[in-house]
C-alpha cells in the first residue's frame, strides 16, 4: 500500500513538472477551445474516402459541415490515429502526444451524440446502433460539443497553448482520410452577472 501510495504521489509531481514546463503563462484551468482551422492531410498516397470538412466558430461555437461517401460501414471495425503537436517559444514540438485506437463508431458516438445522430441520419440508418451503413454523409452546419470531444478523443488535460492535431480514419492499416486541425486552449472567461 505504502508503495502505490509513494508511486502516485512521484507521478503526479511528474505530470505537474510536465504541465509547468509545457505552459508558457498559466498550466491549466477551466479552458475553451478556439477552433483555428481545419485542412485536408497532404498525403502522397490518394485516401479511399472522397470527404470535404469544414469548422466555423461563431460567437464561441464551432459549427462543423461534412460530407463524405463513405464505402465501408461505419462500425467499431474502422480505427482513429491522432496525433497531437504543440507549439512552444514560437516552434512546433511533433508528437507531443499520439493516441490509437478501434471503435470509431462508438467513439462518436459516446463524444458527440448530436453529430452522431446527424451522421446515422444521413446514412437512412434503421437505428442508433453501431454500425451505421455504407453511403454518403452530409452534416451541414451542426453545432459541436468541443469539451466532449476533446474529452473523449484527446483528454481534458492539456495545457493553455495552440495544438496542432492530425486525425486519420483507418480502415485494415490503410488511411481513409485525414484532416488537420489547429486549436488553441485559452482561459475560459466566466461571465459575471449581478
Amino acid at each position: 500500500m505504502a508503495s502505490s501510495l509513494k508511486f502516485v504521489l512521484i507521478l503526479s509531481i511528474c505530470l505537474f513538472w510536465v504541465f509547468e514546463a509545457f505552459s508558457e503563462d498559466k498550466v491549466m484551468g477551466p479552458a475553451r477551445v478556439q477552433m483555428k482551422f481545419v485542412e485536408k492531410c497532404k498525403f502522397t498516397l490518394p485516401t479511399f474516402i472522397e470527404s470535404n470538412l469544414r469548422i466555423v466558430e461563431r460567437r464561441n461555437k464551432a459549427l462543423i459541415t461534412f460530407n463524405a461517401s463513405f464505402p465501408y460501414k461505419f462500425s467499431d471495425k474502422v480505427g482513429y490515429e491522432c496525433g497531437v503537436d504543440v507549439k512552444r517559444n514560437g516552434a512546433w514540438i511533433p508528437n507531443f502526444m499520439k493516441k490509437k485506437g478501434k471503435g470509431l463508431c462508438s467513439g462518436v458516438k459516446n463524444a458527440e451524440m448530436g453529430f452522431f445522430k446527424k451522421i446515422a441520419e444521413s446514412l437512412h440508418a434503421e437505428s442508433l446502433d453501431c454500425p451505421l451503413p455504407s453511403g454518403n454523409i452530409v452534416v451541414i452546419d451542426h453545432v459541436l460539443d468541443v469539451e466532449r470531444i476533446q474529452a473523449a478523443f484527446v483528454g481534458n488535460v492539456l495545457p493553455y497553448g495552440e495544438y496542432r492535431i492530425s486525425m486519420n480514419m483507418t480502415h485494415n492499416g490503410d488511411v481513409g482520410w485525414c484532416f488537420a486541425f489547429l486549436i488553441a486552449i485559452v482561459p475560459k472567461h466566466e461571465s459575471k452577472r449581478g
